[in-house]
């Protein structure tokens, strides 16, 4: 009998999702670099897995790669992705690769996705941390999340101590236990990329990660199958601030755990969402004040203080990108004040305060059941 079968592309077109939120960097070290890539030019903007073949990136060739890139778009197939290939680090990693990334990217990528060569140690944590500090400095906030090379999970350090590396995540998810080749990084930056920055990518409803039967048994970067470790050893990595993938009893689906990032649990700042939605919330309150400096600032003739009108110019032009946030539902709501008292003749200073209430995440939900004679 004959039989015809249509398997329908997608990416075709190019087409990306609306906004910046999106679009995603994801840093490779390799000294081999693709014919679409070279020493001068080695970030590219890829925007699909045919994109990616067409610049050299070939499963052949460049297995691991092409693996992540698929599995990105798999996710995320309308967002927009930016590949950077760097030689190999010898000893340690810095990291300083992504601010080469930022400037290829003009600034556009809100989050970066590592995957180092060397085996994981803390120190990369704070490496990663202090470039994405720089980039915060300069106006470009972003998030990292390295996905970390292991050799045994048990000795894994804590990364939920005192130490302040909020804007970094470390995944320790690797490819399909069936397989176990490569670790998580595409699935990992393809969530994040798919997730509106309020959004926890362990979100049961929205961020089923199996693929057909990849990722359908999830497994840690070392080897061990997640269905085989014990609750407390799996307790044990969560409290350690580690992301990985998991199953709930009688659900078919993958999930990430969580979003822990490598601070303590009691920061404002403890979880990849908090990180991203003051991100945004920074780039947009940029762009609408950078038009304001060096501009003129009116006074109150009587005190030498900053006068009413003034005042209320900057808290509505400080409050538009909060709006912004609050109409698509990634914030709870939000407040910006502008005290008179303050003697801008002298300093040529203007303090805003601006608070925001985010939205909260159910980590947790406590159901009293019981039996009862009568309801």
């Amino acid at each position: 009998m004959g039989k015809l079968i249509f398997v329908k592309g997608e990416g075709g077109l190019g087409r990306t999702s609306g906004g910046n939120d999106h679009i995603t960097g994801l840093v490779i070290y390799d000294n081999e670099l693709p014919s679409g890539f070279t020493t001068d030019d080695r970030v590219k903007h890829i925007t699909s897995v045919e994109d990616a073949e067409a610049k050299g990136i070939t499963e052949d060739d460049y297995a691991e790669l092409h693996y992540h890139i698929s599995r990105f778009f798999d996710i995320a197939p309308a967002a927009k992705l930016y590949v950077g290939i760097f030689a190999d680090a010898n000893e340690t990693h810095d990291f300083a690769e992504i601010l080469k990334m930022r400037d290829a990217s003009d600034g556009e990528i809100l989050q970066y996705v590592v995957v180092p060569n060397l085996a994981f140690v803390e120190t990369q944590v704070t490496a990663l941390n202090l470039q994405l500090a720089k980039l915060e400095d300069e106006k470009a906030p972003s998030v990292g999340v390295i996905c970390a090379k292991v050799s045994n999970t048990t000795t894994l350090p804590d990364l939920r101590t005192a130490g302040v590396s909020n804007l970094v995540s470390v995944s320790i998810a690797s490819q399909d236990g069936d397989k176990n080749s490569y670790g998580a990084a595409g699935l990992i930056a393809g969530a994040i990329a798919k997730a509106q920055v309020h959004e926890n990518i362990g979100w049961v409803a929205k961020f089923n990660m199996a693929l057909g039967a990849e990722y359908d048994v999830p497994a840690l970067v070392d080897g061990k199958l997640v269905k085989n470790l014990t609750t407390q050893q799996l307790a044990d990595l969560e409290d350690k601030g580690y992301i990985f993938l998991k199953k709930y009893p009688g659900n078919t689906g993958t999930y990430f755990n969580d979003t822990f990032s490598c601070v303590v649990p009691t920061s404002d700042y403890a979880y990849l969402e908090n990180n991203r939605t003051m991100a945004k919330a920074m780039r947009l309150v940029y762009s609408y004040l950078l038009p304001t400096f060096n501009s003129p600032l009116k006074v109150d003739a009587n005190t030498g203080k900053l006068a009413p009108s003034t005042c209320s110019y900057f808290e509505v032009l400080g409050s538009k990108g909060l709006e912004e946030m609050e109409r698509a539902g990634e914030l709870s709501g939000w407040k910006v004040v502008v005290d008179p008292d303050q003697n801008v003749l002298a300093t040529s200073e203007v303090e805003i305060a601006m608070q925001q209430v985010p939205l909260g995440v159910t980590r947790t939900l406590k159901v009293k059941i019981g039996f009862t004679s009568k309801v």
